[in-house]
């Protein structure tokens, strides 16, 4: 017997969502990584350089300038907090009440009164009437809900005529060669520990995610699981485990590759969608040219650097086996 099955016969875990097993016990989804949101820009960080490149994808995937725009599954207010001086109106919705909380009181401090994060419930149709949106961004978000084809479909009520989506996501082919099983542990406060388990299944594009909630503080956790290896845990390991767990969850999220969001794309109503090359990645390879040169010092000069070249990028067609972003057209 796996250690999944053991699991699922002896710790019983309770069907769950993502918002509950891993997204209300985060104080910063990002660990406090963003740029301009939590850091300042650093021209000389590479992940800088491309997290400038993602929100001009947004952006310009979108035509999302001056307009409304619906962030679905914002985290900490990525990407609605920085699109947001760039347009009339965002709008981030999210599942988790802890991800709304921490974006308001993100916005808050950045001082931008054109956003409002609204919680809704996962799985439930989204709380806006049809032809609400002029865009919607989503950042590999939909693969955490109950029925992603399903919130494909309430994208296309609740944007306008001509409305497009600019959508971004994990798909499982990365995880290929020795990934397909991963545990991660979390911090939740000095008192309490969390167990997260990964059970990826490539080339069914689910996984199945396992969440344990730990009444350890961290490093007693860690002296019973030294390392990030689920090859370390067994059911004797789990037993030891077991009167410390104050919560077990379990739920499986749908990952599809490329081709198969651009067929249910296509059932939920959408009159176009194509995948094509990502704002990202354009601006990591100017990174790679550029590196070191004085004038690309600051954040406007990178930007000048990095907008055409994202501009072009969403507009060129990318093979789907690539997995890239998607844009979809109402």
């Amino acid at each position: 017997m796996d250690i999944f099955a053991w699991i699922d016969n002896n710790l019983n875990p309770r069907p769950s969502t993502t918002d509950v097993m891993i997204y209300n016990d985060m104080d910063s989804q990002s660990g406090c990584s963003l740029p301009v949101i939590y850091q300042k820009f650093d021209a000389a960080n590479p992940m800088h350089w491309g997290e400038r490149g993602a929100i001009y994808d947004f952006l310009f995937a979108t035509r999302g300038g001056g307009k409304h725009l619906l962030d679905f599954g914002p985290g900490d207010g990525w990407p609605s907090l920085l699109l947001a001086p760039m347009a009339a109106k965002v709008t981030g919705l999210d599942s988790s009440e802890k991800r709304v909380e921490v974006c308001r009181e993100n916005a808050r401090r950045l001082g931008l009164p054109n956003t409002v994060f609204v919680s809704y419930s996962a799985g439930e149709a989204l709380p806006f009437a049809d032809n609400s949106f002029d865009g919607i961004t989503a950042a590999s978000a939909v693969e955490q809900t109950p029925d992603p084809r399903t919130v494909l479909r309430e994208f296309c009520r609740v944007l306008k005529p001509g409305g497009r989506l600019r959508l971004s996501y994990e798909g499982l082919a990365r995880y290929r060669g020795g990934r397909e099983q991963q545990m991660e542990l979390l911090k939740v406060d000095e008192g309490q520990t969390k167990i997260l388990l990964y059970n990826r299944n490539i080339q069914e594009e689910y996984v199945d995610n396992y969440a344990f909630k730990l009444s350890l503080p961290p490093a007693e956790l860690v002296k019973l699981v030294p390392e990030e290896d689920i090859g370390a845990l067994n059911p004797q390991l789990l037993e030891k485990l077991q009167p410390h767990i104050v919560f077990a969850g379990k739920c499986r999220t749908i990952h599809p590759s490329c081709g198969t969001w651009l067929n249910w794309l296509d059932e939920a109503g959408f009159s176009q969608a194509v995948a094509t090359h990502g704002g990202k990645v354009a601006a990591g390879i100017l990174y790679q040219q550029h590196a070191g040169d004085k004038e690309f010092g600051d954040m406007d000069a990178v930007d000048q650097l990095v907008k055409p070249a994202v501009r072009a990028a969403v507009e060129l067609e990318c093979p789907p086996e690539k997995d890239p972003p998607i844009t979809a057209i109402k």
